[in-house]
């Protein structure tokens, strides 16, 4: 992890995937990558391993390294340990009547005790609102594809940097990952100059433009201030814009 990916893993937490492919060598190494999306919805990775085994004595070792490079909220091991159980039990809830009032007492625990206060912000702001996503009891309706941009990071290297070969030394193949992270931040740097429009600014653009293509009479004007919209033709489904 270089400088660049740690600055952007801690302004990009939102939406962490992790997968590993193998093929990039000859040897059986698997290339283990950690990728955050950005603002324009781009996966960028901001961190990778090579290794020959698969088990969690290793996984350990690679987020102990990044936890190391990155920080953490909480700086007591045992109360860690405390507030992993807390939250596991949490997101491990299956019934959402007992879930509301578990998620509650898990925020105000976290708010009200001195050495969990800054987690207890960043849970508060990143985990709170999202909660569908992550609890077991609304994961059901969950429809995140989380290994896309991974398949295609991994996919990029090997049919782009490898030339479509399997490569025998392990050094040809961690080059072709940090040209990659080079080429990325290189990316990235250049959206950024020319102000490339984020997905969320794309959207409002399309959606302003099919606004324009409504039929006249899903709309329905109060006065020259406000206006009702029917939802689909719908007369009973309807909001009301303010100027």
């Amino acid at each position: 992890m270089n400088t660049f990916q740690k600055q952007m893993i801690q302004q990009f937490p939102y939406t962490i995937t992790i997968d590993s492919t193998h093929g990039l060598n000859g040897y059986d190494f698997e290339l283990t990558t950690i990728m955050v999306l950005d603002e324009y919805h781009h996966g960028f990775p901001v961190a990778e391993m090579f290794t020959n085994r698969k088990d969690t004595v290793v996984q350990s070792i690679f987020f102990s390294a990044i936890k190391k490079s990155v920080g953490i909220k909480i700086a007591d091991k045992d109360k860690r340990a405390e507030i992993y159980k807390i939250l596991k039990n949490l997101q491990q809830e299956t019934s959402e009547a007992n879930f509301a009032s578990a998620l509650d007492d898990a925020l105000s625990y976290m708010h009200n005790n001195e050495k969990t206060t800054c987690f207890g912000e960043y849970f508060t702001n990143t985990y709170s609102h999202n909660f569908r996503k992550w609890a077991y009891c609304f994961r059901g309706d969950s429809i995140i594809n989380t290994n896309m941009h991974l398949e295609s990071m991994h996919k990029t290297i090997k049919y782009f940097y490898l030339d479509r070969k399997t490569v025998k030394r392990l050094d040809k193949g961690l080059n072709a990952v940090l040209k990659y992270v080079r080429d990325k931040s290189v990316e990235r740097i250049i959206r950024l100059v020319k102000s490339e429009h984020t997905k969320q600014t794309r959207l409002l653009c399309q959606n302003h433009q099919k606004a324009l293509k409504t039929r006249n009479e899903y709309v329905l004007s109060k006065n020259r201030t406000n206006w009702i919209i029917f939802k689909n033709g719908n007369s009973s489904s309807y909001y009301t814009i303010n100027q």
